[in-house]
């Protein structure tokens, strides 16, 4: 199952790697870890810097670090061990659990990244600037869209996580030229 730890803003990446020293220390070797993996969830998209697209990536969740975990009671007695750096989720100092359904929407989302990256997506849009068609992780959450800025390149959609919906930005490649072309093709058949 998954987990949630809070940490601070821009130190989620810090923690990630202090848990896997600290723990992998105390683990090494043994088949005992508290833990399976520990990691930050985080998206691509572009910035328009002087009229160019640079790629850029950002935690989806600031100030979330992920951890799964068939163990949690054993993992939050070895994350004690670590100073500082985090402060639990929850009531009664727990860490929070992700839900289920939360977790695959997430995993979906991720594809097959090994860097936990929800990649940008290629999309269609017409003459009005309406998407038609996606890819990438969009292809299934077309009707998850509430929100579209086509020219920073980015779209918005809802999800649930920790027991609320969340409107989370996803970054978008826009295709408008290749899906016109194919639909003038098939009005010329």
């Amino acid at each position: 199952m998954w987990y949630v730890i809070q940490t601070l803003t821009g130190k989620e990446m810090e923690l990630v790697s202090v848990i896997e020293k600290v723990l992998g220390e105390k683990y090494e070797g043994s088949d005992d870890k508290s833990y399976v993996t520990c990691f930050v969830i985080r998206r691509e998209y572009v910035w328009r810097i002087e009229g160019s697209f640079r790629p850029h990536i950002e935690p989806l969740f600031p100030s979330y670090v992920f951890v799964e975990t068939n163990t949690p009671d054993k993992f939050f007695y070895d994350l004690k061990q670590i100073p500082k750096l985090t402060k639990l989720l929850g009531a009664d100092g727990v860490f929070r659990t992700v839900r289920e359904e939360e977790e695959k929407l997430l995993r979906k989302l991720i594809g097959n990244d090994p860097e936990y990256i929800i990649r940008r997506s290629p999309i269609w849009v017409n003459e009005e600037g309406e998407i038609v068609a996606a890819g990438g992780v969009l292809k299934d959450n077309l009707e998850k869209v509430v929100k579209k800025r086509l020219r920073k390149r980015i779209v918005v959609i809802e999800i649930p996580f920790l027991d609320e919906m969340r409107r989370i930005e996803i970054g978008v490649k826009v295709e408008r030229e290749r899906h016109l072309e194919n639909k003038n093709r098939s009005n010329k058949d």
